[in-house]
C-alpha cells in the first residue's frame, strides 16, 4: 500500500490479527498504521495490539524497501515489513534484515515480531523455521560482524497464514541491557540439531532511560516456550509445557526486575501486557488461568491467538512487555 493511502500524522502503529490475509493497511482515518495478520484470534481474546503511540503524530519516513513502512513515534523508531517469499524464504528474510539493520543504525533495536509464513513446512529437509533462522542470522553477521551477539534483543518467531514474512522493529536511542535464561542455551549457540544456522535473539531486553541504567524505560520479554538447555521438555503434556513455560518467564523476569532495582518476585505494572501462542486453541483457559496464577495478569491485556510455534514439538509460546 502506497505513502499516499496512510494520513501524513500517523499517531499509533498496530498489529491486528484475525484477518484472511496479510497486508497494510491504514485505520482509523488513515492515524493508525496497521499490520492485518492472518493469524486466528481465540475465544473473546482481543484482536489488535498496540506496538506504539503518540499524541503528536508523526509522518512516514522514506524507507528505501517497498516492503517497509518506517517512522519516528515519540522516542521511539519503528519499522512494520510485508515481504513477499517468493524468491525464497531465507533470501527475503536476509535483504529483509540487512535492509531494517540499517535504518536502525545509530539506535538500538528493542524488539522484534517474526511471523513466519507456515513455519513448521519442511521443503528439501529444511522447515521454514530453519530458512527464517539461516536468512536473519547471516543478515547479523553481516551487518555486524564477530559481535554480532551483542546486538540480538528480545524477539519471537511464530507462525502464519499467507505467503508474506512480517517483521515488526522497534527501538531508539535508550541504551539497552539484554538476558538470557541460566537453564537454557542461548539461542545463538543452539547446535546444528535445530538447523544449520541457530536463531538470533534474547532471552529478555531492558530499555533504560538513561545511560546509568537506573530506570527502566520498558521491560521486554521474548517469546519463551517449553525448553530447558536446548531440548523441548513436555512432549506430550500442555499441562507441562504450560508450566515450564511459565517458570522459563519467571527466571527471566527476575533477572530484569533485580537490574531494575526491584525484588526478585515483584508485582508486574497494571499495564503489563502479554501474548500466548497455541497450537491447539482448545489449551487457552489453562494457559490463561497459569498465566494469571503466576503474574496476576489482567486477563483484558492478555492476546491469545492459534498459531503454530517455531518446533513441532512444542504447543505454546508466551510473550510479555511493560
Amino acid at each position: 500500500m502506497h505513502e499516499s493511502n496512510f494520513n501524513t500524522t500517523i499517531k499509533r502503529v498496530t498489529l491486528k490479527f484475525g484477518a484472511d490475509a496479510t497486508s497494510f493497511a491504514p485505520s482509523d482515518g488513515g492515524e493508525a498504521l496497521s499490520v492485518n495478520l492472518a493469524i486466528p484470534v481465540v475465544g473473546d481474546s482481543m484482536a489488535e495490539e498496540i506496538i506504539a503511540t503518540s499524541e503528536s503524530g508523526t509522518p512516514l519516513l522514506p524507507s528505501g524497501d517497498p516492503r517497509i513502512k518506517l517512522l519516528n513515534l515519540g522516542d521511539q523508531r519503528i519499522a512494520v515489513a510485508v515481504a513477499p517469499i517468493k524468491d525464497g524464504l531465507a533470501d527475503a528474510t536476509e535483504s529483509l534484515f540487512k535492509r531494517l539493520f540499517q535504518l536502525f543504525d545509530g539506535r538500538q533495536v528493542y524488539r522484534f515480531w517474526n511471523y513466519v509464513p507456515d513455519i513448521n513446512d519442511v521443503h528439501d529437509e529444511q522447515e521454514n523455521y530453519w530458512r527464517f533462522n539461516a536468512g536473519r542470522h547471516t543478515a547479523y553477521r553481516a551487518h555486524y560482524g564477530d559481535d554480532c551477539e551483542a546486538m540480538m534483543p528480545a524477539a519471537s518467531a511464530v507462525g502464519c497464514s499467507g505467503d508474506a514474512l512480517v517483521v515488526v522493529a522497534i527501538g531508539g536511542t535508550h541504551p539497552v541491557t539484554h538476558f538470557e535464561n541460566p537453564r537454557q542455551v542461548p539461542s545463538y549457540r543452539y547446535p546444528q540439531t535445530y538447523g544449520p544456522k541457530p536463531p538470533s535473539f534474547a532471552r529478555g531486553t531492558v530499555v533504560w532511560t538513561d545511560h546509568d541504567q537506573t530506570t527502566p524505560h520498558s521491560v521486554i520479554l521474548s517469546g519463551t516456550s517449553s525448553i530447558v538447555g536446548h531440548q523441548t521438555v513436555g512432549h506430550e503434556s500442555i499441562t507441562n509445557q504450560i508450566a515450564v513455560t511459565i517458570e522459563n518467564m519467571r527466571i527471566v523476569i527476575d533477572q530484569m526486575h533485580i537490574a531494575s532495582g526491584s525484588k526478585k518476585s515483584a508485582t508486574l505494572p497494571d499495564h503489563a501486557e502479554f501474548k500466548i501462542y497455541l497450537r491447539h486453541p482448545e489449551h487457552a483457559d489453562e494457559a490463561l488461568a497459569a498465566l494469571r496464577a503466576a503474574f496476576a495478569v489482567d486477563p483484558s491485556r492478555v492476546v491469545i491467538l492459534e498459531s503454530d510455534i517455531c518446533r513441532p514439538d512444542l504447543d505454546v509460546e508466551m510473550e510479555g512487555r511493560w
